[in-house]
């Protein structure tokens, strides 16, 4: 496999279908976004920004995107909203309007689905976006960081392997999780 880097329009532009008149347009900040990635669709890539790159509106607020009919992800991101004191994370579901505007198109089954962080220096997915979530934290979560010194080539299967049985093993809902008033603004 060949690593190929481009941007989000880049791929968007790739893809057969995924016309952009039929999409929100792309912020400045996913604009200046590099991806690094083995195919059209987002897939075992950690994207980052190009040295020096400047961007015309930086982005305030880190965003998880999380599978919202996922029972897991859905207790994943109820873990995080207690766990982050600072409120300085932000969370979509990648079937929303949210993702849609800001990630390459994610294509294929959603079984497949990674979460997805996206932060000042780019999109992480599989478990360099978990390892993003924990470092970002800090506290006794960057303990949980430490795992970044396990190789990816170790991480990711076993990202994926859980992935694609997460519905499975800890069902699934039937629509996405309505966020409470006082989750709306994250």
């Amino acid at each position: 496999m060949r690593l190929v880097r481009r941007s989000c329009s880049e791929v968007r532009d790739a893809i057969p279908g995924a016309a952009m008149e039929a999409r929100a347009p792309v912020p400045a900040v996913a604009d200046v976004v590099q991806i690094w990635h083995r195919d059209p669709v987002m897939s075992g890539a950690t994207a980052t920004t190009p040295a020096g790159a400047s961007r015309t509106r930086p982005l305030e607020h880190p965003i998880i995107f999380f599978d919202g009919v996922c029972a897991m992800c859905n207790r994943f991101v109820d873990l995080i909203l207690r766990a982050d004191g600072r409120e300085v994370l932000r969370f979509a579901p990648l079937q929303g309007e949210t993702a849609r505007a800001l990630l390459p198109p994610l294509g294929g089954d959603p079984r497949e689905w990674s979460m997805v962080y996206l932060d000042e220096r780019g999109i992480h997915d599989q478990s360099d976006a978990s390892l993003e979530v924990y470092r970002r934290l800090g506290g006794a979560w960057w303990l949980l960081g430490l795992l970044r010194f396990v190789p990816r080539f170790i991480r990711n299967p076993a990202y994926r392997l859980v992935a694609r049985n997460r519905y499975r093993w800890f069902g699934r809902r039937d629509s996405c999780r309505l966020p409470s008033a006082e989750e709306k603004a994250r």
